[in-house]
């Protein structure tokens, strides 16, 4: 018995056609039966469903495939396709018959030439990291606060608005110098290099970063290029790379100095936030200020200590040299013949006085004068005590009257009082139109303050 070319069952005779339902199903049987293939194409028509499914057609150029990528799916894939992005997709087919449809259900995808571009790459960063392109040492450190940053990237590439934006939150006064080149595409690795060299060549920049945004693998291609890789490490102009998102690393990273996660990322690591460094050094300044001050302190009393210090020691030199000068010189005079000689004459003369004090008749004469010198000597006394108190209490009593307030009055003078009966001493204690009296040295009179000046 023969079989149907569509497979499962036995020919069919002319009066006895297949439904649409048995082809559909003989046709999906056929798809399914091909297992897990491969296919390489160009994705277009990328639509997404709001269940999270991906839809898109596989094209190349002369035949178009339905392709579509469950949303439990896209999370596994190396790459989730794009727009014009040329992929090689595994999965299988099936026919779906209440559409008509036939279709590719997406279990993997990858950029087409994945393989042997990731092996290049490999390849090529392990001969410039054997070269040393890549080592620590060769890193030079960004300045803290740059005076002007160079960026290469291109004038229409959204992580030059992100970096923007960024920088004039942080540090609006810092001048951008911008060096276009193309970021994707063939031209792009040249214009790199060339718009890396005219900047690190200005001499005119701090810090140099090198900018773009997110992207496909393909389009980041140009970073990873050689002469790229070689530019950046040549620079003079410590360089710094943003470059995609974070998960990307193209192999011009590992030349810079720094490798930023994204444009955003970048220009926080280039630019310090302005207010933040105004405010520690206000604080660093204070601190400085006090320390000095402190220090200042410190050492005047130090000097001033040291100064005395040494003002005691002099002056105690001086005496005990002045002293012993002094001692010298009087046991010098002592030693000399005529002072001994005089001395032992006044020491006779003091004898023969004290021999003729003991005598009755020069005694009694003597007690006489004494007493006679010291009656004159107690009544001249008691006549001076007595006029000095008297010119005293004259003197007192003239004081007592030259303070008397009615004195002052009587001289054409007022005393001013306010409505207790205090006297004012000053303007600041008058108000106008407060009221106050006046005080002669013959009566009082009461008067309205119109107003008050005072002088100073």
């Amino acid at each position: 018995m023969d079989h149907h070319p569509l497979g499962g069952g036995p020919r069919r005779t002319a009066d006895k056609p297949l439904t649409v339902s048995q082809v559909a199903q003989a046709w999906n049987r056929t798809l399914r039966g091909l297992g897990s293939v491969s296919i390489v194409g160009e994705v277009s028509d990328l639509s997404h469903a709001r269940s999270g499914h991906l839809y898109f057609t596989l094209t190349d150029g002369s035949a178009r495939l339905q392709c579509k990528a469950w949303s439990s799916t896209l999370p596994r894939l190396k790459v989730v396709p794009s727009e014009g992005q040329t992929v090689v997709l595994r999965g299988a087919g099936d026919f779906y018959g209440p559409q008509g449809k036939a279709s590719f259900t997406v279990s993997q995808c990858e950029p087409a030439g994945a393989g042997a571009l990731a092996e290049a790459l490999a390849a090529l960063e392990r001969r410039l990291r054997a070269e040393g392109l890549f080592d620590s040492s060769h890193k030079k450190e960004l300045p803290l606060l740059p005076r002007r940053v160079g960026v290469v990237t291109s004038l229409e590439a959204d992580g030059l608005a992100d970096f923007l934006r960024s920088q004039r939150l942080r540090a609006p006064g810092i001048d951008i110098l911008v060096a276009h080149s193309a970021v994707q595409g063939p031209r792009a690795s040249a214009e790199i290099v060339s718009a890396l060299e005219r900047l690190d060549h200005s001499g005119r920049c701090d810090v140099i970063v090198l900018l773009r945004g997110g992207g496909a693998a393909e389009d980041l291609l140009p970073f990873s290029n050689e002469a790229v890789v070689r530019g950046v490490a040549a620079c003079h102009t410590p360089v710094v790379v943003g470059v995609g998102h974070q998960p990307d690393h193209p192999l011009c990273e590992l030349a810079a100095d720094l490798a930023a996660h994204t444009p955003t990322h970048a220009a926080e690591c280039v630019f310090p936030v302005l207010s933040e460094l105004d405010a520690e050094q206000q604080a660093l300044q204070k601190r400085l200020a006090r320390a000095a001050r402190h220090v200042l302190l410190h050492q005047r009393h130090q000097l001033d200590l040291k100064g005395h210090r040494l003002r005691n020691a002099v002056h105690l030199c001086v005496m005990e040299e002045t002293n012993r000068l002094q001692a010298l010189d009087r046991r010098l005079r002592e030693a000399h013949p005529l002072t001994r000689l005089r001395k032992d004459r006044l020491k006779l003369g003091r004898l023969n006085d004290r021999l003729n004090d003991y005598h009755p008749r020069f005694g009694l004469a003597k007690a006489r004068h004494d007493w006679e010198r010291l009656s004159g000597r107690l009544g001249d006394a008691a006549q001076r005590r007595l006029q000095s108190e008297t010119d005293a209490l004259a003197h007192l009593a003239q004081r007592l009257d030259s303070a008397s307030p009615l004195k002052v009055l009587a001289r054409g003078y007022s005393l001013v009082e306010n409505e207790k009966g205090n006297p004012v001493g000053s303007t600041r204690e008058l108000t106008p139109d407060q009221k106050v009296t006046l005080r002669f040295t013959d009566g009082r009179a009461k008067v309205r303050v119109e107003d008050v000046h005072r002088d100073g």
